[in-house]
């Protein structure tokens, strides 16, 4: 989903993720909130330039409260797993899959 930067008013992919051109990620529930609330979920794509246009010239960015509201309370709820749990997760087993192929090919190899 495309966004705008609240921050420098730069469009991203992606309204959680860090802005390509100032580096920054929204990362509290209200920010995030923000975030979500200036993307194309909730904007069309006039919108969302004349938003960006608005952050760009140092303008007040005006979004709909309870939307806010709301989608920061649901950005507050959502777990995500630490960084060492995703790796065991996801690279023990890659590690053992690429150890058994390397084994493999060297058994093959003879």
């Amino acid at each position: 989903m495309r966004a705008v930067c609240l921050s420098c008013g730069a469009l991203k992919w992606g309204a959680l993720t860090a802005c390509r051109e100032c580096g920054v990620r929204p990362a509290t529930p209200e920010e995030q909130g923000r975030a979500l609330a200036a993307s194309e979920d909730h904007f069309d794509a006039d919108g969302l330039a004349a938003l960006a246009e608005r952050v760009r010239a140092g303008g007040a960015v005006d979004l709909d409260a309870d939307l806010v509201a709301e989608l920061s309370s649901h950005a507050a709820s959502v777990r995500v797993p630490p960084l060492g749990f995703v790796l065991m997760v996801v690279g023990v087993p890659f590690a053992v899959a690429v150890v058994l192929g390397v084994l493999a090919i060297a058994l093959l190899a003879g």
